[in-house]
């Protein structure tokens, strides 16, 4: 008997520009008002243990809620947020949403 010919599986070997592509798919233009730049960064301390947060609720929020209407997966959000933060010009630190999973999920 003839052996069958099986397809073979692709196998992924560039993973990073693999992940920049997928970050990539993300982006976007959105307009940004004042009083959102102004309120991107966290500089009140919670009161709670452990390293404060650096971004306030309201941004994880926006992000959270840009990911819902748009069905983005989470590299594409994070790709959408580097693109708001590069259309804005302004030297923030970007929030690499990986990290910060459980407050997005909150």
């Amino acid at each position: 008997m003839a052996k069958k010919k099986t397809k073979r599986t692709y196998r992924l070997r560039n993973w990073k520009q693999y992940n920049a592509a997928l970050v990539q798919r993300g982006s976007l233009t959105v307009w940004v008002s004042a009083e959102t730049i102004a309120a991107w960064n966290n500089p009140e301390r919670t009161g709670r243990r452990g390293k404060p947060s650096t971004y306030t609720d309201a941004v994880i929020l926006c992000m959270a809620s840009l990911q819902e209407i748009y069905h983005l997966p989470l590299r594409a959000t994070e790709g959408l947020l580097w693109s708001v933060i590069k259309m804005l010009g302004v030297a923030f630190r970007t929030l690499f949403l990986s990290r910060n999973r459980r407050r997005l999920i909150r």
